[in-house]
């Protein structure tokens, strides 16, 4: 019987063990970028973007602001997060009521749901996305879901040139 006790204590020691990589594999499994505010970049208050990994805790993207249609400038937002595995994405309109919503690409074929004035979607796997409210294609919000990053560097050699974290600006 004192033998049985000692099993089932080292299954159970095993399962947690087992328990806790899983849980920090799945957490890797999705990158944001939350430092946005402070590279001093201009954010879009037209969306509120948050991310998860199905079931875990959401995480606030930075909305950046970014100029479309070059022939006549307007501002758009765009996010960016990297996934391995799926995620759960819920979009809040911030300004006016949503009457009908676009992802394209429509062939794609991503369904969302709508609650009140946000809008949740599941991504199965990395895409770049536009979502448009009640028709409007200029002011979207680009939605970049990057694959994780497979190769990381810290500092330059002679096939790599390194920049550091932060704002570049290269002259023209």
């Amino acid at each position: 019987m004192m033998n049985m006790v000692k099993k089932i204590t080292g299954k159970r020691k095993w399962l947690l063990t087992f328990s806790i990589i899983l849980s920090t594999v799945s957490n890797a499994q999705l990158v944001t970028y939350p430092d946005g505010m402070n590279a001093g970049m201009p954010h879009n208050d037209d969306y509120t973007v948050r991310v998860r990994v199905p079931g875990g805790e959401w995480k606030d993207m930075f909305e950046y602001n970014v100029s479309v249609d070059m022939d006549k400038v307007q501002s758009a937002s765009m996010v960016q997060f990297d996934m391995g595995s799926p995620v759960e994405v819920m979009v809040k309109k911030n300004n006016g009521l949503i009457q009908d919503v676009n992802i394209r690409p429509l062939a794609k074929g991503i369904r969302h749901t709508v609650n009140r004035n946000a809008i949740l979607f599941t991504l199965e796997e990395p895409q770049y996305l536009s979502v448009e409210f009640n028709g409007d294609r200029l002011h979207n919000l680009h939605l970049f879901a990057n694959p994780l990053e497979t190769e990381t560097y810290t500092e330059s050699n002679d096939t790599v040139m390194y920049f550091g974290a932060g704002i570049h600006r290269p002259l023209d």
